[in-house]
């Protein structure tokens, strides 16, 4: 009997083989080659001939004919002679708050015509609000069919979207759901990822710090992973296709944005995070008094000897340093402050090094956009000079990061045989004109901007207010 029982079991096992065999072997031929979900881009038809645009931004392009937006479509088959730059991103390369109307692409473009009229060059705009590096890794990877010279990709701020957090998170059963969903298989038949959302919890009322992160330091170091995975497979596409590809790290507002959501690092009792609420408080106040008050010293002793890993009160101490003339511990504090943030929801330490580290294997072009901004900056760190919020830059900003770019864009397209001078001194943007000028050169009103970064401003109380565009 139990011989019998196990033969009819035979058939069956083979059977579950089989299949287990077939489903490996379709997900290793999809991987070798296969798309890797549902298509991102979609093909317009028109007067002119066919353009590729993200898929929904149909709308978008027919809203805005006859109104100079940014180059967010691009025509199927490029003119001879002409130069593509194709960018990929997130809501930085996308240029919120003013897209589609302005970007750091736009402004690429009009910087290199003005300065190298003879190279005819187009920089198209695939960058989309809220991407986080899987959607903009499919972009980048669909986006050789339209063989540019050289694709940028320009996210990581947007890693921690809630749709994606699930797969993230602490557990068994979040890794075997991350195992699937990075399937080729499940990708082709699964729906159209939900749309993104990035709000953080609130601390429990009347208070400004939560008992524990929103993300755990393993949840974090996951979606840096998952970043420089998706970098890494943009990669070995763009090298299979001979296109050229710059990577750009991701630069935020230290300065003057305070971190979303602060937790304790330590366990306390009710008595001490009362006490801690008090004090805080009163460090909040003294920060922002006109005169510094004697006992802010003594506040931030013992502060940090009840918790010294509080996101806000790290950055509130960064303010009264850079007020005491010490701007390099100003700086330091201000770093530190994004990395104890429970909810970044910008581009910290390992994100930017996920970044470099992609560059550095395989062979890529690095504009190093973080380094560039802290150069610029007119305070210890990055600030509202350079951004609108936490990590959207302003004009200026979006200026800065065009040149930075530029700067490793031209060099690639000198070894395709751009006609560039055999000598040029890279020069700032706004060095050869005024913002101004370059937005009527582009045919933008400054009001209609305004107006735009006006209506993106943050709405939390105790938010610092948006940076000018000037």
């Amino acid at each position: 009997m139990a011989r019998g029982g196990g033969a009819a079991r035979r058939p069956r096992l083979l059977t579950a083989a089989a299949l287990l065999l077939l489903v490996v072997g379709a997900e290793l031929a999809l991987r070798a080659g296969g798309p890797r979900g549902p298509r991102e881009l979609v093909e317009l038809a028109g007067p002119a001939g066919a353009r590729v645009a993200r898929a929904g931004d149909e709308a978008t392009i027919a809203e805005g004919a006859g109104r100079l937006n940014d180059r967010i479509a691009a025509p199927r088959v490029r003119r001879a002679g002409t130069f593509r730059v194709v960018l990929v991103g997130d809501s930085t390369a996308a240029g919120v708050p003013f897209h589609p109307r302005l970007s750091c692409a736009r402004l690429l473009e009009a910087s290199l015509r003005d300065r190298f009229p003879a190279i005819e060059v187009e920089v198209v705009n695939f960058a989309r609000p809220s991407d986080s590096s899987d959607a903009y890794a499919s972009v980048a990877i669909e986006s050789l069919d339209l063989e540019p010279d050289v694709l940028v990709v320009c996210g990581g701020n947007d890693e921690l979207q809630r749709c994606d957090l699930d797969d993230l998170r602490d557990g068994a059963w979040p890794r075997v759901r991350a195992w699937l969903r990075e399937s080729r298989l499940v990708r082709l038949v699964s729906p159209v990822r939900p749309p993104p959302a990035a709000s953080c919890p609130e601390p429990p009322a009347g208070r400004w710090v939560g008992d524990g992160p929103w993300l755990t330091a393993t949840e974090l170091a996951r979606a840096a992973e998952r970043l420089r995975r998706n970098l890494d497979a943009i990669a070995a596409a763009a090298h299979r296709r001979a296109v050229d590809l710059v990577l750009v790290t991701q630069p935020s507002n230290l300065r003057d944005a305070m971190p979303r959501l602060s937790h304790h690092s330590r366990r306390l009792t009710d008595d001490e995070k009362r006490e801690y609420e008090r004090l805080l408080r009163e460090l909040d106040a003294a920060a922002g008094a006109t005169i510094v008050p004697t006992e802010a010293e003594r506040l931030v002793a013992r502060l940090r000897a009840l918790d010294p890993g509080v996101a806000r009160a790290t950055w509130l101490v960064g303010r009264l340093n850079e007020r005491a003339g010490r701007p390099a511990d100003a700086a330091a504090l201000y770093e530190l402050a994004l990395e104890q943030d429970g909810c970044p929801e910008r581009a910290g330490t390992a994100f930017n090094a996920a970044i470099r580290r992609v560059a550095s294997e395989r062979g890529a072009r690095l504009a190093d956009a973080q380094i560039a901004f802290w150069a610029s900056a007119r305070g210890p760190a990055p600030g509202a000079d350079l951004f609108l919020d936490h990590c959207h830059p302003s004009i200026p900003g979006m200026a800065r990061l065009a040149d930075v770019i530029r700067a490793a864009v031209l060099d690639l397209l000198a070894r395709r045989g751009a006609p560039l001078p055999l000598r040029h001194v890279e020069q700032p943007m706004l060095e050869s004109a005024p913002i101004d000028a370059w937005l009527e050169r582009l045919g933008l009103a400054r009001a209609e901007l305004d107006a735009l970064a006006a209506g993106a401003a943050p709405s939390a109380p105790d938010a610092p207010p948006p940076a000018a565009t000037r």
